[in-house]
């Protein structure tokens, strides 16, 4: 994250996706959600709600799919326009985050929907990557979960 509020992505997203039940699931969207943290020291940080205006959402450019009973898949896919821009081997995001300052910590999350035979949607959204601007250089870690 530069200071200028603007997010370059590094690589392809490549995600792995695990049916355990019994019954197949639709995965019919996937979208990334930018939110800014209160604090960087949070253990297990909650991702932006969408009736709030304070986060930014970015979707993958992965088509839905049908994961069965017990198998595994993994997809792979880039950022979708008009939020990203892709230039050689990365992605920029085209708005900025206003008024981005030294140690601000943002948060990246996973919003699903999801279908099962049953009639049963929902979204559900996980927390994926939390980051913090110093001024030119970014440190981030993974707080990956799953559903």
């Amino acid at each position: 994250m530069a200071d200028n509020g603007l997010i370059t992505v590094y690589g392809e997203p490549e995600l792995t996706f695990i049916n355990s039940g019994n019954r197949p699931a639709a995965i019919t969207s996937i979208t990334a959600i930018i939110s800014r943290l209160d604090s960087i020291a949070v253990e297990s940080p909650k991702c932006a709600t969408t009736d709030k205006l304070d986060y930014l959402p970015a979707p993958l450019n992965i088509e839905p799919f049908v994961l069965k009973p017990g198998e595994i898949i993994v997809r792979t896919g880039g950022f979708a326009k008009p939020f990203f821009d892709k230039k050689h081997d990365f992605y920029v995001l085209r708005v900025p985050i206003p008024k981005v300052k030294k140690g601000d910590a943002f948060l990246t999350c996973l919003q699903l929907s999801i279908t099962t035979p049953d009639s049963h949607s929902a979204k559900t959204q996980l927390p994926a990557y939390q980051v913090r601007n110093w001024h030119g250089s970014t440190r981030g870690k993974r707080v990956g979960a799953a559903v």
